[in-house]
């Protein structure tokens, strides 16, 4: 067949924060739907059994999810009512049990996360803006931060001693514990994988929590916890804690509110976890309080996971699987000889065109590579290869951003489309990459510009060594942080060469940029509320004359990009990474007679979401690399 057209890679549709509405008949979802300036979302549910599909909620619009992340909706402990978190800002509560729905606004201004209905129904917890905990009456419409009830008891952090700490800066995913909220929270310098807590209940130094949860029935709660080396399932039951230890992670990293990597059953006598298998992905059960083995569900990543009655829910994706709404019968899947089917798909999300057979014959699943350790100072690396069913020889070396992220063996329709174009691609989890455990994902602090940089350049030469790739056939892309990674490794290069007194040679024959970090001082100094203080730390540097910021940052080191054209895409509205990053990087690359070319995205952020500069940056990037790949 032709290669996937852009049209299809660029198409839209995505259903976000799966949940199973009490009583295990009805799932709910966020379903979203045209361009971005035409983007309509709506609150739908589906019935297990027969399909009767039902739109909640419109006109406002909710908010939708992110990825396979949501708390953005919330179903009351009955079934009755659904609080929504609305698109432009505020809280509505949904009466569905008329056969018209009702819609009350509790809540008409701020960015508000992860509603949960009180245990008795007659209140809402949330967060707003990332910090107040709030509790919400449906009847008066009064908002009650938790720091204006009692500083002495709820905004301070419980350490393991019992001693008290200083407030919390940020606030995630609040749920309700005996009476009290509890939720994921942490204080800068740290960010919520380094160290954070849930309040109320767990806070111990250099562990990272998240996901906070308590069953419906309040007989239990539970939470991840990396205090193990690992970011594991701890659950608190009948005043007995299990841990269900494992040699792989049970979530990725905490980028936004409502990540559900696991959930309880209704009752909460067992629980569904994730486990993340080298960036593969399944889906697993088990009792609570017991020493019996866990029941794996299914292949695939799963996201938004949800359990009520007999009805396990969850978003599925894979390498060669679109986002889709699956429902699962535990009552089947624990029978010896299940007379029911096990799994069902309940919708479909984006196009529908990427079902069709000959679209997916173009989408394939990665291999794992381990590229071994040279040493204490580098360790072994996990790469997966892609590799289409008619590879030209070309390579895309590819790193993510964050840096503390991982690209699962997710749906990725960027990826399709190269590899519908013959181009291999190798997703580097560089240093710093979550997925296997937290000492390597905490190995990049004081190595960020260095680490990264070294691994994606090994990562990239073992592939090309391994495998036949030639330099002259191999393109690095990368993003955001992803991006210095890219340009590090150019510059790791030339100090290797330099350092053997090799001749000079480049390991690829170009790069292609995404609003790249470029100038890491400059980075900490931004208004980024989030995650400017974090900067120094992945650094390593001591004040803002350390030379290791300029070490760190690959301006400055112009020479090592001769020969070497660069491709780079950054919004004039970014302000994460500013153009003037991008624009530092051009200036100082071609003053010593180096190849840059700058496309300036107007009106675009970081990251694109214009359909005529997603078309753009597409089209520019296919016909940069065919002017020096052969």
């Amino acid at each position: 067949m032709p290669a996937i057209d852009l049209d299809l890679c660029l198409s839209a549709g995505d259903i976000t924060d799966v949940r199973v509405r009490p009583g295990g008949q009805w799932i709910s979802g966020v379903l979203t739907t045209g361009g971005s300036e035409t983007k309509r979302s709506i609150l739908r549910m589906w019935h297990v059994a027969d399909g009767t599909v039902v739109d909640v909620l419109s006109d406002p619009e909710p908010a939708a999810g992110r990825g396979l992340s949501g708390g953005v909706h919330q179903w009351s402990q009955d079934g009755s009512r659904v609080c929504v978190v609305l698109r432009e800002g505020g809280l509505a509560i949904c009466d569905v049990t008329q056969p018209e729905v009702t819609v009350e606004i509790i809540a008409t201004t701020g960015a508000w996360s992860t509603p949960v209905f009180s245990s008795d129904d007659t209140s809402v917890w949330a967060v707003r803006d990332w910090q107040d905990v709030v509790r919400l009456s449906p009847d008066t419409a009064s908002a009650v931060p938790i720091t204006e009830w009692s500083q002495s008891i709820h905004s301070v952090v419980h350490t393991k001693d019992g001693t008290q700490g200083a407030v919390w800066d940020f606030a995630w995913d609040v749920d309700e514990w005996q009476g009290e909220p509890i939720f994921h929270s942490w204080k800068r310098p740290h960010m919520p994988w380094t160290h954070s807590s849930i309040a109320s209940v767990f806070s111990e130094p250099g562990v990272a929590v998240q996901q906070p949860r308590v069953s419906r029935d309040g007989t239990s709660f539970g939470y991840l916890s990396d205090k193990g080396g690992v970011l594991n399932l701890t659950i608190v039951r009948d005043g007995m804690t299990t841990v269900i230890e494992d040699d792989y992670e049970h979530a990725g990293p905490t980028w936004g509110s409502g990540l559900r990597t696991w959930c309880f059953n209704t009752d909460g006598t067992m629980v569904a976890y994730t486990r993340n298998e080298d960036g593969f992905g399944s889906l697993w059960i088990r009792a609570v309080g017991t020493s019996g083995a866990s029941l794996m569900v299914g292949k695939a990543v799963h996201g938004c996971v949800s359990w009520e009655g007999n009805t396990l829910a969850a978003i599925r994706t894979g390498a060669r699987t679109a986002p889709e709404v699956v429902a699962y019968n535990t009552m089947s899947l624990l029978l010896p000889q299940p007379t029911t089917p096990i799994q069902k798909v309940i919708s479909f999300g984006g196009d529908p065109r990427w079902r069709n057979d000959d679209v997916r014959d173009e989408l394939v699943e990665p291999t794992v590579l381990k590229v071994p350790s040279t040493g204490d100072d580098d360790p072994e690396i996990t790469v997966r290869l892609y590799v289409p069913r008619s590879p030209t020889g070309a390579l895309l070396s590819w790193a993510h951003g964050g840096p503390n992220d991982q690209w699962q063996v997710a749906f990725m329709p960027r990826h399709a489309y190269w590899l519908s174009r013959g181009f291999t691609i190798a997703v580097v989890d560089y240093r710093g990459s979550t997925g296997h455990g937290r000492r390597f994902q905490q190995s990049l602090e004081g190595e960020w510009g260095r680490g990264d940089a070294s691994d994606m350049w090994r990562a990239t030469r073992y592939v090309q060594q391994e495998f036949g790739y030639k330099p002259d056939n191999t393109v690095l892309i990368g993003g955001s942080a992803g991006g210095l990674a890219v340009l590090g490794a150019f510059v790791w290069n030339s100090q290797q060469q330099t350092a053997t007194s090799m001749p000079a040679s480049q390991f690829a024959a170009a790069a292609v940029l995404s609003y790249p970090v470029v100038d890491v001082l400059a980075l900490s100094q931004t208004d980024d509320p989030f995650e400017a203080h974090y900067v120094p730390t992945l650094v390593g540097a001591h004040s803002d004359s350390d030379p290791v910021w300029s070490e760190r940052s690959p301006h400055l080191s112009p020479h090592s990009f001769i020969g070497v054209p660069l491709l780079i895409f950054h919004g004039d509205s970014d302000f994460l990474v500013p153009l003037q990053q991008s624009e530092a990087l051009r200036d100082t690359v071609t003053s010593v007679g180096g190849d840059v070319t700058l496309h300036v995205m107007v009106s675009e952020g970081h990251g694109f979401r214009g359909r005529e500069n997603q078309e753009f940056e597409y089209s520019s990037t296919e016909a940069f690399i065919s002017r020096f790949v052969p």
